[in-house]
């Protein structure tokens, strides 16, 4: 790490491995830099704001967001459906599934990059696309949730943030919910993670 002290260094690798789900040392450049990019103007400081969590989405976290997309969806929503081949045409692409086809005006393939390297396409990807899908190895992360019936932590000043780099669980974080709209507080939650080598 380009990083002037051993705390430092420390710190840094906590935080990389809690974005990556593993060691950083075995992630791309180019993977991290595509996160670092999807955090704004802010790169990586943006996932490491204990501030801006899943919970600030809606209520409800990222469930309630998964709920709403498949509500919104409806009927055309599929479940239990692995996609098994893409075909791409000059206008349009065919995504196959077992006993289903669906012909859209494109694809974004969000499976983990061991899984998207299954699916058939047609045309083939570039070589370097299939070695990067099947080489990038995935990461490994327990998330642990313990609820509050408040977050005792912040009336004592406090953010929830922990940082332990040679625990089991290296690292936890505030993710209580928005204050209800009766402004009492909200539930405190906590979220604490073990990762790579320890998740295992």
């Amino acid at each position: 790490w380009n990083a002037p002290f051993e705390k430092a260094q420390i710190m840094l690798n906590a935080g990389l491995s809690l974005l990556f789900s593993g060691d950083p040392a075995l992630v791309s450049l180019l993977g991290s830099m595509v996160l670092a990019r999807g955090g704004g103007k802010d790169g990586f400081t943006y996932y490491m704001d204990s501030s801006i969590t899943e919970t600030h989405l809606v209520d409800g976290g990222i469930a309630e967001v998964a709920r709403l997309l498949g509500e919104a969806l409806g009927d055309s929503l599929r479940t239990s459906t692995p996609v098994r081949r893409i075909r791409h045409a000059d206008d349009h692409v065919e995504v196959f599934g077992d006993d289903i086809t669906v012909r859209a005006k494109y694809v974004i393939v969000t499976a983990p990059p061991i899984l998207a390297g299954q699916i058939e396409y047609d045309p083939p990807l570039p070589d370097e696309y299939g070695q990067l899908m099947r080489q990038m190895p995935p990461g490994v992360i327990i998330r642990f949730i313990t609820v509050y019936d408040t977050p005792f932590w912040r009336a004592k000043g406090l953010s929830g943030q922990t940082v332990a780099p040679q625990s089991p669980i290296p690292v936890s974080i505030d993710q209580c919910p928005k204050k209800p709209a009766d402004g009492s507080l909200p539930r405190g939650v906590l979220s604490s993670y073990a990762i790579g080598a320890k998740a295992i």
